[in-house]
């Protein structure tokens, strides 16, 4: 790569991060992520002597709530509440009650969407009079399944949207880098506008999902309620929905009309920036720091996968004319690009880690951590491959290649200094790059789970609200909730549970006591209230 390439290069990705940040200018960050809930109006399981007026619930961040996020049902399955008011408060959501509730168990079920954009649902109980509580099942039946499989449908289809919008908006990296003919300048084509279609398919396919979830509602109900469908579209995943989509369809056309270079950057850079309108970035501190590290992350990620795919083909085709020497400028050329790209995506890996992980400690024992590491253990992987095909093949392949600008008839079947024909290193470097392809997918497989997994600062209380389940005692156990978890003023909330969940009446009485033991400071004596 000459040095007039490599500065083009290196303005193209910059420009990619750049627009991606730009596509988030003017969005608000809050700062925490994974929405939970902190308190409930009725306590989880509490038992009153009257009909409350209303079910009020609060979460730690900011939430989206349609015209269904809470509802109330009694213990034959019959919605009670008279609809949701006005509660003054992002945090909070609230339903009126009918003052006439009979004495009975009633049913508390809540759908709302993070400000990262992941549907957050879940169920408590409170009974009147003497009634007796419901059992899990009884609560499952009436407030209806999680999201199911609806949930595990629309995961796949984010998997498959996020492949082909990297493929078609990284393939621009391929013709300036490393393409070294107008053939394989047409099959970047051919990628591009397919990748771009599956890409939009998937993506658009994904709404009616991500409202079935967010709503509750079987995914023909979601598909055909209007406010339903425009709940799920101004919202932070529909705005992202609607950018990524005129992104691709921006791609699909630009490609085919051979558009400028900068043009299509920039149309490769608006694409991907759709990702950072909805994810973890958007709510973990700093965020600056976050959503420039996704930008980088974004743009190195989409020019590497959708170049190896593209070498992937272009060895195929040089392998049928005979070309050794192509194929190893071509690989070439590639392994010096994705030198820097491992570099690039290294740094921003790690400055993104840093606020959403914080401690080793959070890093192997919570659910994100793990699957952080395997996700570096991959990448180290095609590292390696990577690596092996730039010293011991390449060479192979070109061992008996003669200088450019001479001509040979390379037999396919002549062998290299090391004993091997040239014709079983084509097939071994072919063979390892669709290896590097492959565990190139399975990151971002990976990667998209990650974006569903509660980061594992947040999940190991360093930051946001901590979340405590203990065992009490030889059957109970205790739930403990400390928000905001920080410096200051905090709100504890403590539940005594029975093994199925339910509150346990077992206990007449709590007391805490709290000791700062750096300092030794304590104990001081907590009465729950």
């Amino acid at each position: 790569m000459n040095a007039a390439r490599s500065s083009f290069v290196v303005r193209t990705v910059a420009l990619q991060a750049l627009v991606c940040v730009a596509v988030l200018l003017g969005t608000p960050a809050p700062a925490s992520a994974h929405a939970a809930l902190t308190s409930a109006s009725p306590a989880a399981g509490e038992q009153l002597e009257a009909a409350p007026e209303e079910v009020r619930l609060e979460f730690n961040e900011e939430v989206e709530a349609g015209p269904d996020a809470l509802r109330v049902f009694d213990g034959e399955g019959v919605r009670v509440d008279d609809g949701v008011i006005d509660t003054g408060s992002a945090n909070e959501i609230a339903v009126a009650l009918p003052s006439e509730l009979d004495a009975a168990a009633y049913v508390v079920a809540y759908r709302v969407t993070s400000v990262d954009a992941h549907p957050i649902a879940g169920t408590t109980t409170f009974t009147i009079g003497d009634a007796t509580a419901l059992d899990d099942a009884a609560v499952e039946a009436i407030a209806g399944p999680a999201a199911g499989w609806v949930g595990t449908v629309g995961s796949i289809l984010r998997g498959i949207g996020y492949a082909g919008t990297l493929l078609a908006a990284g393939a621009i990296a391929f013709v300036v880098a490393i393409a070294g003919r107008d053939a394989d300048r047409r099959r970047a084509v051919s990628l591009v506008r397919a990748a771009a279609a599956i890409g939009l398919a998937a993506t658009l396919l994904h709404v009616p999902f991500q409202a079935a979830a967010v709503s509750g509602y079987g995914l023909f109900e979601a598909l055909t309620d209007g406010a339903t469908l425009t709940s799920t579209l101004t919202s932070s995943f529909g705005q992202a929905i609607v950018v990524r989509a005129i992104g691709l369809v921006l791609l699909w056309v630009l490609w085919q009309r051979t558009a400028p270079t900068w043009a299509l950057a920039t149309a490769s850079a608006v694409t991907l920036g759709s990702y950072l309108l909805d994810g973890h970035q958007r709510s973990i501190e700093p965020t600056w720091l976050l959503v420039a590290g996704d930008a980088i992350h974004l743009a190195g990620a989409a020019s590497w996968l959708a170049c190896l795919a593209l070498i992937a083909v272009s060895l195929r085709d040089r392998r049928r004319h005979d070309d050794p020497v192509g194929a190893a400028d071509l690989v070439g050329r590639f392994s010096r690009f994705a030198l820097w790209s491992v570099m690039t995506l290294g740094l921003a890996g790690t400055a993104m880690a840093l606020p959403l992980v914080r401690s080793f400690g959070a890093l192997i024992s919570t659910t994100y951590g793990l699957t952080l590491i395997a996700k570096l253990a991959l990448v180290a992987a095609v590292v390696t491959v990577a690596a092996y095909n730039r010293r011991q093949l390449v060479p192979a392949v070109t061992a008996h290649a003669v200088p450019a600008g001479a001509s040979t008839d390379l037999a396919p079947d002549t062998l290299d200094s090391r004993g091997a024909t040239t014709g079983e290193a084509w097939t071994t470097l072919q063979r390892t790059v669709r290896t590097e392809l492959a565990l190139l997918a399975g990151v971002l497989a990976i990667t998209g789970f990650l974006v569903s997994i509660q980061p594992a600062a947040v999940a190991s209380g360093l930051s946001g609200p901590t979340f405590v389940t203990a065992p009490f005692g030889d059957e109970l156990e205790i739930d403990l909730s400390i928000d905001p978890s920080a410096p200051g003023i905090n709100t504890l909330h403590v539940y005594v549970l029975e093994p199925s969940g339910q509150p346990s009446d077992q206990v007449d009485e709590l007391r805490w006591e709290f000791t700062y033991l750096p300092e030794g400071i304590g104990p001081i004596v907590v009465e729950p209230f």
